[in-house]
Protein backbone atom coordinates (compact mmCIF):
# COMPACT_ATOMS: atom_id res chain seq x y z
CA UNK A 1 0.00 0.00 0.00
CA UNK A 2 2.96 2.32 0.59
CA UNK A 3 3.59 2.58 -3.16
CA UNK A 4 0.21 4.32 -3.63
CA UNK A 5 0.72 6.92 -0.91
CA UNK A 6 2.17 9.61 -3.27
CA UNK A 7 -0.77 9.23 -5.64
CA UNK A 8 -3.42 9.46 -2.92
CA UNK A 9 -1.60 12.43 -1.39
CA UNK A 10 -2.13 14.15 -4.74
CA UNK A 11 -5.86 13.39 -4.70
CA UNK A 12 -6.11 14.55 -1.09
CA UNK A 13 -4.11 17.80 -1.16
CA UNK A 14 -3.59 19.01 -4.74
CA UNK A 15 -5.75 21.76 -6.26
CA UNK A 16 -5.16 20.29 -9.73
CA UNK A 17 -5.24 16.66 -8.71
CA UNK A 18 -6.27 15.22 -12.07
CA UNK A 19 -3.34 16.77 -13.96
CA UNK A 20 -0.72 15.89 -11.35
CA UNK A 21 -2.08 12.35 -11.06
CA UNK A 22 -1.83 11.97 -14.84
CA UNK A 23 1.83 12.97 -14.79
CA UNK A 24 2.44 10.58 -11.88
CA UNK A 25 0.82 7.75 -13.84
CA UNK A 26 2.94 8.58 -16.90
CA UNK A 27 6.02 8.08 -14.75
CA UNK A 28 4.61 4.79 -13.38
CA UNK A 29 2.78 3.26 -16.38
CA UNK A 30 3.02 -0.32 -15.12
CA UNK A 31 0.82 0.48 -12.13
CA UNK A 32 -2.27 1.36 -14.17
CA UNK A 33 -3.65 -2.19 -14.17
CA UNK A 34 -3.31 -2.62 -10.41
CA UNK A 35 -4.80 0.79 -9.62
CA UNK A 36 -8.32 -0.26 -10.62
CA UNK A 37 -7.89 -3.55 -8.75
CA UNK A 38 -7.12 -1.54 -5.61
CA UNK A 39 -10.14 0.76 -6.05
CA UNK A 40 -12.57 -2.12 -6.63
CA UNK A 41 -11.22 -4.37 -3.88
CA UNK A 42 -13.99 -5.69 -1.62
CA UNK A 43 -14.07 -4.32 1.92
CA UNK A 44 -16.17 -5.84 4.70
CA UNK A 45 -17.70 -3.65 7.39
CA UNK A 46 -20.12 -4.24 10.22
CA UNK A 47 -23.31 -2.25 10.59
CA UNK A 48 -25.28 -2.58 13.78
CA UNK A 49 -29.07 -2.61 13.77
CA UNK A 50 -31.12 0.23 15.25
CA UNK A 51 -32.12 -1.91 18.26
CA UNK A 52 -28.47 -2.55 19.05
CA UNK A 53 -27.70 1.17 19.06
CA UNK A 54 -30.66 1.78 21.38
CA UNK A 55 -29.52 -0.92 23.81
CA UNK A 56 -25.95 0.37 23.69
CA UNK A 57 -27.16 3.84 24.64
CA UNK A 58 -29.06 2.49 27.65
CA UNK A 59 -26.06 0.53 28.98
CA UNK A 60 -23.35 2.05 31.09
CA UNK A 61 -19.86 2.38 29.53
CA UNK A 62 -18.51 -0.32 31.84
CA UNK A 63 -20.99 -2.92 30.66
CA UNK A 64 -19.37 -5.52 28.39
CA UNK A 65 -21.02 -6.21 25.02
CA UNK A 66 -23.22 -9.26 25.02
CA UNK A 67 -23.15 -11.98 22.45
CA UNK A 68 -26.80 -11.26 21.63
CA UNK A 69 -25.94 -7.68 20.63
CA UNK A 70 -23.15 -8.90 18.37
CA UNK A 71 -25.59 -11.22 16.65
CA UNK A 72 -27.63 -8.24 15.48
CA UNK A 73 -24.67 -6.69 13.58
CA UNK A 74 -24.94 -6.93 9.82
CA UNK A 75 -21.97 -7.74 7.60
CA UNK A 76 -21.91 -5.51 4.49
CA UNK A 77 -19.53 -5.29 1.58
CA UNK A 78 -18.41 -2.29 -0.48
CA UNK A 79 -15.61 -1.28 -2.82
CA UNK A 80 -12.48 0.25 -1.33
CA UNK A 81 -12.97 3.53 -3.20
CA UNK A 82 -16.26 4.03 -1.35
CA UNK A 83 -14.40 4.22 1.96
CA UNK A 84 -12.59 7.38 0.80
CA UNK A 85 -13.90 10.93 1.36
CA UNK A 86 -16.38 12.11 -1.27
CA UNK A 87 -14.02 14.78 -2.60
CA UNK A 88 -11.31 12.17 -3.21
CA UNK A 89 -13.79 9.84 -4.90
CA UNK A 90 -14.85 12.62 -7.27
CA UNK A 91 -11.23 13.51 -8.14
CA UNK A 92 -10.31 9.86 -8.73
CA UNK A 93 -13.29 9.34 -11.05
CA UNK A 94 -12.41 12.53 -12.96
CA UNK A 95 -8.82 11.29 -13.28
CA UNK A 96 -10.06 7.95 -14.65
CA UNK A 97 -12.21 9.84 -17.17
CA UNK A 98 -9.20 11.80 -18.43
CA UNK A 99 -6.91 8.76 -18.55
CA UNK A 100 -9.56 6.21 -19.58
CA UNK A 101 -7.41 4.91 -22.46
CA UNK A 102 -4.89 3.54 -19.93
CA UNK A 103 -7.47 1.16 -18.46
CA UNK A 104 -9.76 -1.59 -19.69
CA UNK A 105 -13.12 -0.26 -20.84
CA UNK A 106 -15.10 -3.04 -19.13
CA UNK A 107 -13.38 -2.41 -15.78
CA UNK A 108 -14.19 1.30 -15.88
CA UNK A 109 -17.81 0.61 -16.85
CA UNK A 110 -18.17 -1.84 -13.96
CA UNK A 111 -16.63 0.60 -11.48
CA UNK A 112 -18.85 3.52 -12.53
CA UNK A 113 -21.98 1.38 -12.65
CA UNK A 114 -21.40 -0.08 -9.17
CA UNK A 115 -20.85 3.40 -7.72
CA UNK A 116 -24.05 4.70 -9.32
CA UNK A 117 -25.99 1.82 -7.76
CA UNK A 118 -25.20 3.04 -4.26
CA UNK A 119 -28.03 4.79 -2.36
CA UNK A 120 -27.68 8.39 -1.10
CA UNK A 121 -24.77 9.07 -3.41
CA UNK A 122 -23.06 12.44 -2.96
CA UNK A 123 -23.85 14.82 -5.84
CA UNK A 124 -20.34 15.37 -7.23
CA UNK A 125 -19.43 11.71 -6.92
CA UNK A 126 -22.55 10.88 -8.94
CA UNK A 127 -21.70 13.49 -11.60
CA UNK A 128 -18.12 12.21 -11.91
CA UNK A 129 -19.26 8.59 -12.14
CA UNK A 130 -21.80 9.45 -14.85
CA UNK A 131 -19.20 11.40 -16.77
CA UNK A 132 -16.81 8.44 -16.61
CA UNK A 133 -19.51 6.06 -17.80
CA UNK A 134 -20.52 8.38 -20.63
CA UNK A 135 -16.92 8.80 -21.77
CA UNK A 136 -16.15 5.08 -21.73
CA UNK A 137 -19.39 3.97 -23.38
CA UNK A 138 -19.18 6.77 -25.92
CA UNK A 139 -22.84 6.64 -26.88
CA UNK A 140 -24.39 8.83 -24.19
CA UNK A 141 -26.76 6.04 -23.11
CA UNK A 142 -27.22 4.94 -19.50
CA UNK A 143 -28.10 1.48 -18.25
CA UNK A 144 -31.84 1.13 -17.77
CA UNK A 145 -31.70 0.44 -14.02
CA UNK A 146 -29.87 3.71 -13.25
CA UNK A 147 -31.70 6.87 -12.21
CA UNK A 148 -31.06 9.55 -14.84
CA UNK A 149 -32.02 13.08 -13.81
CA UNK A 150 -31.91 15.84 -16.36
CA UNK A 151 -28.20 16.76 -16.41
CA UNK A 152 -28.83 20.46 -16.94
CA UNK A 153 -31.37 20.73 -14.12
CA UNK A 154 -29.45 18.63 -11.60
CA UNK A 155 -28.55 20.40 -8.34
CA UNK A 156 -26.54 19.39 -5.28
CA UNK A 157 -28.69 18.14 -2.44
CA UNK A 158 -27.72 21.05 -0.16
CA UNK A 159 -29.30 23.41 -2.69
CA UNK A 160 -32.41 21.25 -2.94
CA UNK A 161 -32.66 21.13 0.85
CA UNK A 162 -31.97 24.85 1.14
CA UNK A 163 -35.65 25.48 1.68
CA UNK A 164 -36.50 27.88 -1.11
CA UNK A 165 -39.17 29.54 0.99
CA UNK A 166 -41.18 32.70 0.61
CA UNK A 167 -38.75 34.63 2.81
CA UNK A 168 -35.59 33.83 0.87
CA UNK A 169 -33.53 36.90 0.01
CA UNK A 170 -32.48 35.48 -3.36
CA UNK A 171 -35.00 33.02 -4.86
CA UNK A 172 -32.28 31.07 -6.69
CA UNK A 173 -30.10 30.60 -3.56
CA UNK A 174 -31.14 29.36 -0.11
CA UNK A 175 -30.19 32.55 1.75
CA UNK A 176 -32.43 33.27 4.69
CA UNK A 177 -32.57 36.66 6.45
CA UNK A 178 -30.99 35.05 9.51
CA UNK A 179 -27.87 34.12 7.51
CA UNK A 180 -27.25 37.70 6.40
CA UNK A 181 -26.05 40.40 8.77
CA UNK A 182 -28.36 43.36 9.40
CA UNK A 183 -27.72 46.27 7.05
CA UNK A 184 -27.93 49.68 8.73
CA UNK A 185 -29.02 52.88 7.00
CA UNK A 186 -25.43 54.13 7.23
CA UNK A 187 -24.17 51.06 5.32
CA UNK A 188 -26.88 51.52 2.70
CA UNK A 189 -25.90 55.16 2.21
CA UNK A 190 -22.20 54.25 1.89
CA UNK A 191 -23.01 51.45 -0.56
CA UNK A 192 -25.08 53.82 -2.72
CA UNK A 193 -22.20 56.32 -2.80
CA UNK A 194 -19.88 53.56 -4.02
CA UNK A 195 -22.37 52.65 -6.75
CA UNK A 196 -22.58 56.24 -7.98
CA UNK A 197 -18.78 56.54 -7.93
CA UNK A 198 -18.52 53.34 -9.96
CA UNK A 199 -21.07 54.61 -12.48
CA UNK A 200 -19.14 57.88 -12.78
CA UNK A 201 -15.90 55.99 -13.47
CA UNK A 202 -17.64 53.83 -16.06
CA UNK A 203 -19.01 56.95 -17.79
CA UNK A 204 -15.52 58.47 -17.91
CA UNK A 205 -14.12 55.21 -19.31
CA UNK A 206 -16.85 55.19 -21.95
CA UNK A 207 -16.02 58.74 -23.03
CA UNK A 208 -12.32 57.81 -23.24
CA UNK A 209 -13.15 54.70 -25.23
CA UNK A 210 -15.24 56.70 -27.70
CA UNK A 211 -12.46 59.27 -28.13
CA UNK A 212 -9.95 56.49 -28.94
CA UNK A 213 -12.07 54.86 -31.62
CA UNK A 214 -11.07 55.21 -35.24
CA UNK A 215 -13.38 55.86 -38.17
CA UNK A 216 -14.32 52.18 -38.37
CA UNK A 217 -15.41 52.16 -34.74
CA UNK A 218 -12.49 50.00 -33.52
CA UNK A 219 -10.39 50.90 -30.49
CA UNK A 220 -6.92 52.20 -31.20
CA UNK A 221 -4.21 50.53 -29.11
CA UNK A 222 -3.09 52.70 -26.19
CA UNK A 223 0.58 53.00 -25.31
CA UNK A 224 1.10 51.69 -21.79
CA UNK A 225 4.33 53.67 -21.52
CA UNK A 226 2.32 56.87 -20.98
CA UNK A 227 1.43 55.55 -17.52
CA UNK A 228 5.06 55.63 -16.32
CA UNK A 229 6.41 58.33 -14.05
CA UNK A 230 9.06 60.55 -15.69
CA UNK A 231 11.90 59.22 -13.51
CA UNK A 232 11.04 55.56 -14.23
CA UNK A 233 10.59 56.34 -17.90
CA UNK A 234 14.04 57.99 -18.01
CA UNK A 235 15.67 54.97 -16.33
CA UNK A 236 13.92 52.63 -18.78
CA UNK A 237 15.09 54.64 -21.81
CA UNK A 238 18.67 54.65 -20.53
CA UNK A 239 18.50 50.89 -20.00
CA UNK A 240 17.18 50.50 -23.55
CA UNK A 241 20.20 52.36 -24.97
CA UNK A 242 22.61 50.21 -22.93
CA UNK A 243 20.81 47.07 -24.05
CA UNK A 244 21.00 47.93 -27.75
CA UNK A 245 24.75 48.57 -27.42
CA UNK A 246 25.28 45.38 -25.44
CA UNK A 247 26.31 43.41 -28.52
CA UNK A 248 26.06 39.74 -29.33
CA UNK A 249 29.03 38.63 -27.28
CA UNK A 250 28.30 40.46 -24.03
CA UNK A 251 29.44 38.94 -20.77
CA UNK A 252 27.19 37.14 -18.29
CA UNK A 253 27.81 39.74 -15.56
CA UNK A 254 26.29 42.54 -17.64
CA UNK A 255 23.35 40.30 -18.58
CA UNK A 256 22.71 39.72 -14.88
CA UNK A 257 22.97 43.49 -14.33
CA UNK A 258 20.33 44.16 -16.99
CA UNK A 259 18.04 41.53 -15.44
CA UNK A 260 18.39 43.12 -11.99
CA UNK A 261 17.64 46.59 -13.37
CA UNK A 262 14.56 45.36 -15.23
CA UNK A 263 13.37 43.52 -12.11
CA UNK A 264 13.76 46.69 -10.02
CA UNK A 265 11.88 48.83 -12.53
CA UNK A 266 9.07 46.27 -12.79
CA UNK A 267 8.76 46.44 -9.00
CA UNK A 268 8.12 50.19 -9.25
CA UNK A 269 5.75 50.22 -12.23
CA UNK A 270 3.62 48.03 -14.46
CA UNK A 271 5.73 45.26 -16.01
CA UNK A 272 4.22 45.58 -19.48
CA UNK A 273 4.78 49.36 -19.49
CA UNK A 274 8.43 49.04 -18.46
CA UNK A 275 9.17 46.35 -21.04
CA UNK A 276 7.31 48.39 -23.66
CA UNK A 277 9.84 51.20 -23.16
CA UNK A 278 12.92 48.94 -22.99
CA UNK A 279 11.84 46.90 -26.06
CA UNK A 280 14.03 43.85 -25.35
CA UNK A 281 12.92 42.25 -28.65
CA UNK A 282 15.09 44.77 -30.55
CA UNK A 283 18.24 43.45 -28.90
CA UNK A 284 20.24 40.55 -30.26
CA UNK A 285 18.31 37.28 -29.91
CA UNK A 286 21.01 35.54 -27.86
CA UNK A 287 21.34 38.62 -25.62
CA UNK A 288 17.59 38.77 -24.96
CA UNK A 289 17.45 35.08 -24.08
CA UNK A 290 20.48 35.44 -21.80
CA UNK A 291 18.76 38.26 -19.91
CA UNK A 292 15.54 36.25 -19.76
CA UNK A 293 17.35 33.35 -18.09
CA UNK A 294 18.60 35.75 -15.43
CA UNK A 295 15.26 37.50 -15.10
CA UNK A 296 13.14 34.37 -14.57
CA UNK A 297 14.91 31.80 -12.45
CA UNK A 298 13.67 28.19 -12.35
CA UNK A 299 13.59 28.31 -8.56
CA UNK A 300 11.88 31.69 -8.40
CA UNK A 301 8.12 31.70 -7.82
CA UNK A 302 6.53 34.25 -10.19
CA UNK A 303 2.88 35.09 -10.61
CA UNK A 304 1.07 34.33 -13.86
CA UNK A 305 0.66 37.99 -14.89
CA UNK A 306 4.36 38.85 -14.62
CA UNK A 307 5.47 35.63 -16.30
CA UNK A 308 3.11 36.07 -19.26
CA UNK A 309 4.22 39.68 -19.75
CA UNK A 310 7.90 38.73 -19.64
CA UNK A 311 7.39 35.84 -22.09
CA UNK A 312 5.48 37.94 -24.60
CA UNK A 313 8.25 40.56 -24.52
CA UNK A 314 11.29 38.28 -24.76
CA UNK A 315 10.19 35.11 -26.59
CA UNK A 316 7.09 35.95 -28.62
CA UNK A 317 8.53 38.69 -30.93
CA UNK A 318 11.20 36.38 -32.36
CA UNK A 319 8.61 33.67 -32.99
CA UNK A 320 6.07 36.00 -34.64
CA UNK A 321 8.52 36.84 -37.46
CA UNK A 322 9.88 33.31 -37.81
CA UNK A 323 10.35 32.55 -41.52
CA UNK A 324 12.94 29.79 -41.16
CA UNK A 325 13.45 26.89 -38.74
CA UNK A 326 13.86 28.15 -35.19
CA UNK A 327 17.41 28.17 -33.86
CA UNK A 328 18.37 25.61 -31.25
CA UNK A 329 18.74 28.36 -28.65
CA UNK A 330 15.31 29.85 -29.31
CA UNK A 331 13.60 26.46 -29.44
CA UNK A 332 15.22 25.16 -26.24
CA UNK A 333 14.32 28.31 -24.28
CA UNK A 334 10.75 28.30 -25.60
CA UNK A 335 10.26 24.66 -24.58
CA UNK A 336 11.93 25.28 -21.23
CA UNK A 337 9.56 28.05 -20.16
CA UNK A 338 6.53 26.36 -21.71
CA UNK A 339 7.19 23.34 -19.49
CA UNK A 340 7.81 25.37 -16.34
CA UNK A 341 4.92 27.83 -16.77
CA UNK A 342 2.25 26.23 -18.91
CA UNK A 343 -0.62 28.68 -18.35
CA UNK A 344 1.51 31.76 -19.00
CA UNK A 345 3.03 30.15 -22.10
CA UNK A 346 -0.41 29.26 -23.45
CA UNK A 347 -1.64 32.88 -23.37
CA UNK A 348 1.65 34.67 -24.16
CA UNK A 349 3.16 32.35 -26.80
CA UNK A 350 0.74 29.68 -28.01
CA UNK A 351 -2.40 31.75 -28.65
CA UNK A 352 -0.66 34.79 -30.23
CA UNK A 353 1.19 32.58 -32.70
CA UNK A 354 -2.01 30.78 -33.69
CA UNK A 355 -3.77 34.15 -34.17
CA UNK A 356 -1.03 35.60 -36.38
CA UNK A 357 -2.83 37.84 -38.86
CA UNK A 358 -0.82 36.56 -41.85
CA UNK A 359 -1.62 33.01 -40.86
CA UNK A 360 0.66 30.43 -39.35
CA UNK A 361 3.56 29.17 -41.46
CA UNK A 362 5.19 25.76 -41.29
CA UNK A 363 8.09 26.93 -39.10
CA UNK A 364 5.77 28.34 -36.44
CA UNK A 365 3.72 25.14 -36.71
CA UNK A 366 6.86 23.10 -35.94
CA UNK A 367 7.52 25.15 -32.78
CA UNK A 368 3.93 24.87 -31.54
CA UNK A 369 3.79 21.15 -32.35
CA UNK A 370 6.87 20.60 -30.16
CA UNK A 371 5.16 22.55 -27.35
CA UNK A 372 2.03 20.41 -27.76
CA UNK A 373 3.92 17.13 -27.61
CA UNK A 374 6.40 17.97 -24.85
CA UNK A 375 4.83 20.61 -22.62
CA UNK A 376 1.03 20.44 -22.57
CA UNK A 377 -1.48 18.12 -20.96
CA UNK A 378 -4.54 16.89 -22.86
CA UNK A 379 -6.87 18.77 -20.50
CA UNK A 380 -5.12 22.06 -21.24
CA UNK A 381 -5.24 21.33 -24.97
CA UNK A 382 -8.97 20.65 -24.68
CA UNK A 383 -9.44 24.03 -23.03
CA UNK A 384 -7.37 25.77 -25.74
CA UNK A 385 -9.37 24.11 -28.53
CA UNK A 386 -12.62 25.19 -26.94
CA UNK A 387 -11.31 28.74 -26.53
CA UNK A 388 -10.05 28.97 -30.11
CA UNK A 389 -13.20 27.56 -31.68
CA UNK A 390 -15.95 29.09 -29.53
CA UNK A 391 -14.67 32.49 -28.31
CA UNK A 392 -16.09 35.41 -30.27
CA UNK A 393 -13.22 37.84 -29.65
CA UNK A 394 -10.00 35.85 -29.45
CA UNK A 395 -7.61 38.78 -29.27
CA UNK A 396 -8.91 39.60 -25.77
CA UNK A 397 -7.42 36.39 -24.33
CA UNK A 398 -3.98 37.04 -25.84
CA UNK A 399 -1.18 38.55 -23.73
CA UNK A 400 1.20 40.66 -25.83
CA UNK A 401 2.65 44.13 -26.22
CA UNK A 402 0.28 46.70 -27.82
CA UNK A 403 2.61 47.19 -30.79
CA UNK A 404 2.64 43.46 -31.52
CA UNK A 405 -1.11 43.20 -31.05
CA UNK A 406 -1.63 45.95 -33.62
CA UNK A 407 0.84 44.62 -36.20
CA UNK A 408 0.59 40.83 -35.86
CA UNK A 409 -2.52 39.62 -34.02
CA UNK A 410 -5.88 38.85 -35.64
CA UNK A 411 -9.20 38.59 -33.82
CA UNK A 412 -10.07 35.30 -35.48
CA UNK A 413 -8.36 32.19 -36.79
CA UNK A 414 -6.62 32.54 -40.14
CA UNK A 415 -6.87 29.05 -41.62
CA UNK A 416 -3.77 27.79 -43.39
CA UNK A 417 -2.47 24.27 -44.02
CA UNK A 418 0.02 24.56 -41.11
CA UNK A 419 -2.88 25.50 -38.81
CA UNK A 420 -4.75 22.37 -39.94
CA UNK A 421 -1.64 20.29 -39.22
CA UNK A 422 -1.34 21.88 -35.77
CA UNK A 423 -4.98 21.13 -34.91
CA UNK A 424 -4.44 17.51 -35.91
CA UNK A 425 -1.34 17.32 -33.72
CA UNK A 426 -3.29 18.83 -30.82
CA UNK A 427 -6.28 16.50 -31.16
CA UNK A 428 -3.95 13.53 -31.53
CA UNK A 429 -3.02 13.91 -27.84
CA UNK A 430 -6.26 12.22 -26.63
CA UNK A 431 -8.05 15.56 -26.40
CA UNK A 432 -11.68 15.56 -25.27
CA UNK A 433 -13.98 17.85 -27.28
CA UNK A 434 -17.40 19.01 -26.19
CA UNK A 435 -20.34 19.05 -28.60
CA UNK A 436 -20.29 22.84 -29.01
CA UNK A 437 -16.56 22.74 -29.81
CA UNK A 438 -17.15 20.08 -32.48
CA UNK A 439 -20.02 22.13 -33.92
CA UNK A 440 -17.77 25.20 -34.17
CA UNK A 441 -14.95 23.18 -35.73
CA UNK A 442 -17.23 21.73 -38.43
CA UNK A 443 -18.63 25.21 -39.13
CA UNK A 444 -15.11 26.64 -39.52
CA UNK A 445 -14.06 23.81 -41.85
CA UNK A 446 -17.17 24.31 -43.96
CA UNK A 447 -16.33 28.00 -44.40
CA UNK A 448 -12.84 27.23 -45.74
CA UNK A 449 -13.64 23.98 -47.57
CA UNK A 450 -13.69 25.58 -51.01
CA UNK A 451 -10.25 27.14 -50.49
CA UNK A 452 -8.74 23.79 -49.42
CA UNK A 453 -10.63 21.59 -51.91
CA UNK A 454 -7.36 20.30 -53.38
CA UNK A 455 -5.45 20.08 -50.11
CA UNK A 456 -4.39 16.62 -48.96
CA UNK A 457 -3.83 17.92 -45.43
CA UNK A 458 -7.40 19.24 -45.26
CA UNK A 459 -8.96 15.97 -46.45
CA UNK A 460 -6.67 13.92 -44.22
CA UNK A 461 -7.69 16.07 -41.23
CA UNK A 462 -11.38 15.33 -41.82
CA UNK A 463 -10.59 11.61 -42.11
CA UNK A 464 -8.77 11.88 -38.79
CA UNK A 465 -11.76 13.65 -37.19
CA UNK A 466 -14.17 10.97 -38.38
CA UNK A 467 -11.98 8.24 -36.94
CA UNK A 468 -11.44 10.02 -33.60
CA UNK A 469 -14.78 11.81 -32.99
CA UNK A 470 -17.17 9.82 -35.16
CA UNK A 471 -19.95 9.63 -32.55
CA UNK A 472 -20.01 13.43 -32.22
CA UNK A 473 -19.94 13.97 -36.00
CA UNK A 474 -23.04 11.94 -36.85
CA UNK A 475 -25.26 15.03 -36.70
CA UNK A 476 -22.92 16.73 -39.20
CA UNK A 477 -22.85 13.82 -41.66
CA UNK A 478 -24.67 15.68 -44.47
CA UNK A 479 -22.47 18.78 -44.10
CA UNK A 480 -19.29 16.72 -44.13
CA UNK A 481 -20.45 14.71 -47.15
CA UNK A 482 -21.08 17.91 -49.11
CA UNK A 483 -17.61 19.11 -48.19
CA UNK A 484 -16.01 15.78 -49.14
CA UNK A 485 -17.78 15.59 -52.52
CA UNK A 486 -16.38 19.01 -53.45
CA UNK A 487 -12.78 18.02 -52.73
CA UNK A 488 -10.44 16.84 -55.47
CA UNK A 489 -7.69 14.61 -54.07
CA UNK A 490 -6.77 10.96 -54.45
CA UNK A 491 -8.03 10.26 -50.88
CA UNK A 492 -11.40 11.99 -51.34
CA UNK A 493 -13.11 8.67 -52.12
CA UNK A 494 -11.75 7.21 -48.90
CA UNK A 495 -13.21 10.15 -46.96
CA UNK A 496 -16.62 9.75 -48.61
CA UNK A 497 -16.58 6.03 -47.79
CA UNK A 498 -15.83 6.71 -44.12
CA UNK A 499 -18.57 9.33 -43.89
CA UNK A 500 -21.12 6.97 -45.43
CA UNK A 501 -20.41 4.51 -42.60
CA UNK A 502 -21.06 7.04 -39.84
Amino acid sequence: MEEWVPLFNIFLHSRSAEGEASFWMQQNPMKASTFLALLTRDVLYYQASAQQYQRAAEKTPSSPPSSSSQAHSVVNKCMWIETLPNAMQSKILSFLTIEHLRFHKSDLCLLATNILKQPNLEFWVMKSAKNLLNTVRGDGLWPVHLDTDDEFNALPQWLKDGNVNDHAILPWLPLSPQSVSRITSEKVSRAMDEVFELQEEEMIDQVMDDSLRNEDGHLEPVSLSSELEPSIRARALKLKEELLSFGEHGDAIRASHFADEIRNLCGLAHTMSVLGIIEPWKADNATALHILNNLVSENESCDYERLSQVMCSFLLPSLLVLNEPASRLLMSNTLKYAKLHQSAAADAIFLPLILRNEGMNIHICDVLSRIVRECMHSVQLSSLCQKLLTEESLSKVVVCQPCHRKDFISDCLVWTEPLIVLFQNMLNQNVYLTEDTVDSLVSSLRNVAERFSKSLKFVNFIIFLVGRYGSLLKVHKVTLLNMAENTDTFISSSLISKLNHL
